[in-house]
């Protein structure tokens, strides 16, 4: 496939090749071409491979060094690279990451490299038998798994894809065929279970692996018994223990066996008719045994998921994102977007009319296995993705991207990693310039970094992904200090089930969502609450006035009910997108829930005390309380800070009103699921429940947001030194009493964090109880025109965003007549949440500045 470079005549980023001195020739060749081609590429003549027995280290002249049990031979063995590994030519020149750090073994899960001790690593050679460089096989990690065709895999003569390398837990084998059948046990999706064949000539080994004692929760990455990788004994085909099923399944059985193979020939060869074989079959010889929580029975559904036909309530099932967790992957649009995560992290694919691929994420390490199969269950080919974006520096979104990069550039195609500016840390600063805040660093994996080569712009349209999927980036930062949005525009192909060929659809991918539930974090306490609302009263509306269509798509699935509206469509036998309903409703009603969660103590209070009305349904119909945070670990704004102004009066220039619903915890009302019910009863025509923070239920509230500047000296940011307000904990970290502050919580920028070149305030009214209480507030700020909520519109009168096309405006493009630069003062009282408080009447609430 044609790559497509991420520049244009009217798209300029940051760079686009990271090499000094790279010349146009050198683009596309090969990864490490980057680095020079005497390094990688055609000069590899040989390798050998094996488990390393001790963590691998860069030494004081910048080489490195590795020691591994050498197979099949099984002869220690230390290799010290030929040359330096973290000079210029080994550097990425946009992030400054080296090749030897992003090796070295030194660090942690989430900023050290992959030669760490059980790491199944390869060794590659010059003609000279110089040790040219290290490469990942396999992470040591006990939850791994790795089909035949796609992942890692050995490198050829020459450097492209070599052996096909499998890994996973034994699910059969014949004597009679000569064959062994390994997979991850799940049978409701059915992503990996593959027989291969064996060579006559086959060796069969057994090794001392890392294992699980059946206490320690796989899922968080981390095992209780270390194995020495040393040869155990040589084996046979008599020694291949097959895991045993209970009920004719695995999934209640805590002991599974696992078996790398190690093939004669490479992917282009296939294992399922028997041309490629297993030359090399290494055994486990220690179980992995599970733990009690890990015995789930798997559903194809959200992360602990309960809202959909689990096979079980929560109380009894509870899965999580790896082998339990794998999920149908499918079309949101026919030719253009496709949902491949698990059921954890949300990942998107996005196809351009030329055959442009892109990825949105890369996500969890343990189901990385996973998406390279859900792509190719799509029809397409996982080693022609052109475009690995990430959307930001948290493991659950990158820890497979890089094993994903290697096997693209192998098979040929030079892959983008697309890596937003703000991933190490940079340097925003008020519009003016007098405020300047350094953002700490959030992606610190250095094999990640170590292969960034494009660094994209935000707050411009980029077309990057081919023609028919343009995109936007936006700042959503709180969540993490480089968390990056989207605005995907997608123009419907013909093959399309539901739209119609040309339709334009926006798909709204809120890359900040979350809560930061404690005071010592600060400011971004207050960063995700307004990229939350800015969301919702800016960027949702923009996008729906440019589309025919627009929709949130969430980056996890305890966020919003893809997976369990994918369900509904099947068995309602219609389209994804007829069941998915859409509007920025939607997307501002995701983005309130956090808000509320996050920002009112009343929400808070009433679950804690168990007088929330949703609570108690739940609790009476679920047996549990649906909740995101542990009692004694959140801190509401609205309580406990940090604050960006005293209370008092002040005048505040508005230019936008919006009028929104208070959250509404049953998602996706549709009647074109009626009679389908959940697990526990409830007809999805009234909505789809995701219990995580549904306590704060908020059906009969309405609330007006401002967009706004406020005439005082705050200018988009806190100083903790500088604030009136200097924090205490009301409940501290878990377990602690109340006490004050003793350390300064985090400063930052909140509003020019978001809009740098301009920001405004989005500020809130207090709740109202009816719809008609809010409407007639905002009709008289817009001399009397507004009507709808959630449009946003100007103090003048009209839609702030009506455009008359599906032009590609950016966000400080307006509607005929309606721009910011219109805008009505008022005295307001406000709290320290900067929130406004409602008075008697209208004019109580807002005092006209003439």
């Amino acid at each position: 496939m044609k790559k497509i470079l991420l520049c244009s005549i009217t798209l300029l980023f940051a760079v686009s090749i990271w090499a000094a001195g790279a010349s146009e020739a050198d683009i596309g060749k090969g990864a490490f071409n980057k680095w020079g081609e005497s390094i990688y590429g055609k000069n590899v003549d040989h390798t050998t491979y094996g488990w390393l027995v001790e963590d691998g280290v860069i030494n004081a002249d910048g080489t490195v060094t590795a020691t591994i049990m050498e197979v099949p031979e099984f002869k220690t063995k230390t290799y010290t690279t030929a040359w330096p590994m973290n000079d210029a030519a080994h550097t990425n020149s946009i992030t400054g990451v080296s090749r030897a750090e992003a090796m070295s073994g030194e660090g942690d899960m989430f900023g050290g490299g992959w030669l760490v001790q059980g790491s199944f690593i390869e060794i590659q050679k010059d003609a000279e038998d110089r040790c040219m460089d290290f490469e990942l096989i396999q992470w040591n990690e006990v939850l791994m798994f790795d089909s035949a065709s796609y992942g890692p895999e050995l490198t050829a003569k020459g450097g492209a894809a070599g052996n096909m390398v499998a890994l996973g837990w034994v699910l059969g084998k014949s004597p009679a065929a000569n064959t062994i059948t390994i997979g991850d046990g799940n049978h409701v999706t059915n992503v990996f279970e593959e027989t291969y064949t064996l060579a006559d000539d086959c060796r069969i080994y057994c090794i001392d692996n890392d294992h699980s004692d059946g206490f320690t929760y796989l899922s968080r990455g981390t095992y209780s018994i270390k194995g020495s990788w040393d040869l155990v004994k040589e084996g046979s085909f008599d020694d291949i223990n097959v895991t045993k099923t209970i009920n004719g399944e695995i999934y209640k059985n805590p002991e599974r066996w696992t078996a790398l193979c190690v093939f004669d020939s490479s992917y282009k060869s296939s294992w399922e008719d028997g041309t490629a074989k297993v030359k090399e079959l290494y055994l486990y010889n220690n179980p992995i045994l599970l733990g009690t929580r890990n015995l789930v029975i798997p559903d194809g559904m959200q992360y602990a998921g309960t809202s959909w036909y689990a096979t079980m309530s929560k109380l009894e099932n509870s899965h999580n994102y790896s082998y339990d967790g794998s999920c149908e992957p499918f079309a949101l649009m026919e030719d253009r977007c496709y949902s491949i995560g698990d059921s954890y992290t949300n990942m998107f694919m996005f196809v351009g009319d030329d055959g442009t691929i892109s990825t949105l994420d890369m996500g969890n390490r343990a189901a990385s296995y996973q998406y390279w199969l859900n792509i190719a269950k799509l029809g397409y080919d996982p080693r022609q993705i052109d475009n690995l974006i990430l959307t930001h520096g948290h493991g659950d979104h990158y820890q497979a991207l890089y094993e994903g990069w290697l096997m693209i550039e192998r098979g040929g195609n030079a892959v983008n990693v697309v890596v937003n500016k703000y991933a190490q840390g940079t340097t925003v600063s008020s519009s003016d310039g007098s405020t300047v805040y350094e953002l700490n660093a959030t992606l610190k994996d250095p094999p990640v970094l170590s292969i960034v080569d494009v660094q994209p712009e935000w707050d411009e349209w980029l077309d990057f992904m081919g023609p028919g999927a343009d995109t936007y980036i936006w700042r959503a930062i709180g969540h993490s200090s480089d968390t990056a949005s989207f605005v995907f525009k997608l123009t419907a192909t013909d093959t399309d089930e539901y739209f119609n060929a040309g339709d334009k659809v926006s798909l709204v991918y809120f890359g900040g969502y979350g809560s930061v539930n404690n005071t010592s974090r600060g400011v971004n306490r207050n960063q995700i609450a307004y990229s939350m609302q800015y969301e919702g009263a800016v960027i949702a509306p923009w996008a729906e006035c440019q589309s025919d269509y627009v929709y949130p798509i969430p980056q996890h699935s305890n966020q919003y009910p893809m997976y369990e509206i994918w369900k509904a469509t099947q068995v309602a036998k219609i389209p994804f997108m007829e069941g998915f309903v859409g509007g920025a409703e939607q997307c501002t009603n995701m983005m309130e829930k956090r808000v509320a969660l996050m920002t009112y103590e009343r929400f808070n209070t009433d679950y804690w005390n168990k007088e929330d009305a949703f609570g108690d349904a739940l609790e009476a119909k679920t047996g549990f309380r649906a909740s995101s945070s542990g009692k004694g670990f959140l801190d509401t704004l609205e309580d406990n800070g940090p604050y960006k102004r005293e209370a008092g009066e002040y005048i505040v220039d508005v230019k936008g009103v919006q009028v929104i619903h208070g959250f509404q915890p049953w998602l996706n009302k549709t009647d074109l699921f009626a009679g389908q019910t959940n697990v526990y009863g409830y007809d999805l025509s009234e909505g789809i429940l995701i219990d995580k923070d549904s306590y704060v239920a908020d059906p009969d509230g309405w609330y007006i947001q401002l967009i706004c500047n406020v005439q005082d000296d705050y200018d988009g940011g806190l100083l903790y030194e500088e604030n009136f307000f200097k924090g205490q904990y009301a409940t501290g970290t878990k377990g602690l009493e109340e006490e004050t502050l003793t350390s300064p919580w985090l400063s930052g920028p909140i509003e020019f964090g978001n809009n740098p070149d301009g920001w405004v305030e989005i500020l809130r009214l207090e709740r109202f109880d009816s719809k008609a209480e809010a409407l007639a507030y905002a009709k008289k700020l817009t001399n009397g025109s507004y009507s709808t909520p959630y449009e946003v519109q100007s103090v003048n009168g009209g839609n702030l965003y009506d455009y008359p096309d599906t032009a590609n405006y950016t966000v400080s493009d307006y509607g005929a007549g309606a721009g910011l630069e219109t805008f009505d003062s008022y005295k307001v009282s406000m709290k320290q949440t900067c929130e406004i408080i409602v008075g008697e009447t209208f004019e109580d609430t807002f005092r006209k500045v003439k």
